[in-house]
């Protein structure tokens, strides 16, 4: 099992063991042409999800879709820096860490995974604006579940804190993400940090009543539904 901490408005690079499920049976199933009970949407739904159970249809995200006002790409070694710079606009979040940021911690988040996961569904990302990077996400798709998608770290600047962006940039990724079929996001927020808590709530969150707790703090399993 992989842990690594909380970042950004709260999100915990949780990784606990939630994909044990029972495998489903195989099952012979044709698809057929079902527009007069289900929209679009539902339709192309249903079919990737029957390509995931069966291990046929891999789901590849496109970041830009993410966002109408951002650049939004994936980050390297070279935008370290910046991060780094990220990470010291926001003094709360690590102070609730008890632990302040480094380029190394960083480094080793370009790759982290949990388990079962290949580096094909990771999605760690900048959104720049002229060059300038305003937010990171960390995204795996496909945890614990299929049908959801995990936010490990959401980090916005913290000159930008306040204003409505964090938000706006959530709800794109949101309806990104229900748009390639997903059902559900999950994430974690450290306990305590009332700012995050506050933050997802307002987007829709409600913890599960899950807890894992840390060495120095304790985090919050929380999910919404995309439907």
């Amino acid at each position: 099992m992989h842990h690594r901490r909380p970042r950004g408005k709260g999100t915990r690079r949780i990784f606990t063991a939630e994909s044990n499920q029972k495998p489903e049976k195989r099952q012979s199933r044709k698809i057929t042409n079902r527009s007069h009970h289900l929209d679009k949407a539902e339709d192309r739904r249903a079919i990737l999800c029957l390509f995931r159970k069966k291990g046929e249809c891999p789901v590849r995200l496109h970041p830009q879709s993410f966002s109408s006002h951002y650049a939004v790409r994936p980050l390297h070694d070279g935008d370290i820096p910046a991060i780094y710079n990220l990470c010291v606009s926001n003094p709360t979040y690590f102070l609730h860490l008890r632990e302040s940021p480094d380029t190394e911690s960083i480094r080793r988040d370009f790759t982290a995974l949990p388990p079962g996961k290949t580096a094909e569904d990771k999605y760690f990302l900048g959104y720049f604006r002229e060059n300038r990077l305003c937010a990171v996400l960390d995204l795996i798709a496909g945890y614990p579940d299929n049908e959801t998608a995990f936010i490990g770290w959401f980090l916005l600047d913290g000159s930008l804190h306040r204003q409505g962006i964090g938000s706006a940039m959530m709800r794109e990724l949101f309806d990104a993400l229900k748009k390639a079929s997903f059902r559900s996001i999950r994430l974690g927020f450290v306990e305590g940090n009332s700012e995050s808590e506050g933050f997802w709530r307002s987007l829709g969150f409600s913890p599960t009543g899950k807890k894992s707790p840390q060495e120095a703090y304790t985090v919050i399993v929380a999910a919404r539904d995309l439907d």
